[in-house]
């Protein structure tokens, strides 16, 4: 009797663990790491585009500066992945990666389909609070970062 008990106790918490758990809970794949650039997650590369505002107008409320803006390369285990975004009336309405990882076929695949999916949760959240890409750690975090350096240059 104690045994069923224990064994119900146990499938009840076990039940309860994989409802709660979330793609985000920064729990990684197998072999996963941060993603560097020189020692630090947000180094910008030498050849780094300019990230200058086009213009100067700023959307009260949003703290968004309207412009285009190119975030940190932010090199990862397959390669550098950099966003550009725009903000156009204080709203983000365009999340773009200008480096992506390549260099495989494997590696070119993975990015094809989550920088798209990527750029779709980043203007629909209007932040860099997004998802990650199941299959695509790598490329999910360095995106990120590249996101909030360039949505940090946005609200300078």
């Amino acid at each position: 009797m104690r045994r069923t008990i224990y064994s119900l106790l146990a499938l009840v918490t076990l039940t309860l663990s994989v409802l709660s758990f979330r793609a985000s809970s920064g729990l990684a794949d197998a072999g996963e790491g941060t993603p560097t650039a020189s020692g630090s997650a947000l180094a910008p590369s030498a050849s780094a585009p300019s990230s200058a505002p086009s213009t100067t107008s700023t959307t009260p409320g949003t703290g968004l500066t309207d412009g285009t803006y190119t975030g940190s390369a932010v090199s990862t285990r397959y390669g550098t992945v950099q966003v550009q975004i725009v903000v156009s009336g204080g709203v983000l309405t365009e999340a773009d990666a200008v480096a992506a990882p390549s260099g495989d076929r494997h590696t070119e695949q993975i990015s094809a389909s989550a920088i798209p999916v990527l750029g779709q949760e980043a203007v629909a959240t209007g932040s860099a609070s997004i998802q990650m890409v199941s299959g695509a750690t790598f490329t999910s975090k360095g995106y990120v970062t590249s996101l909030q350096s360039a949505l940090d240059q946005a609200r300078d």
